[in-house]
């Protein structure tokens, strides 16, 4: 496993494992020196918290946050 996909997989779990948040359907992606979050939460309040997940882990990385913000979402989507 390289470095990104490392990366990308603990990211995958912290954000899943958050009890903020608990969001499996957000997708992270690596692009050179940027994280790229995607997907859809119920609220600001989990988009920016996963935000928040990925800046305390990679410091030194840009984050793109394009994260949808879907009140009508089911519950633990």
């Amino acid at each position: 496993m390289n470095s990104s996909a490392y990366l990308i997989t603990k990211l995958h779990r912290l954000l899943a494992e958050d009890a903020r948040v608990a969001e499996s359907a957000v997708q992270v992606a690596i692009r050179g020196r940027v994280v790229v979050l995607s997907g859809e939460v119920r609220s600001a309040e989990h988009r920016e918290r996963m935000e928040h997940v990925v800046r305390q882990q990679l410091p030194a990385l840009r984050i793109r946050n394009d994260i949808l913000v879907s009140p009508s979402l089911p519950r633990g989507r």
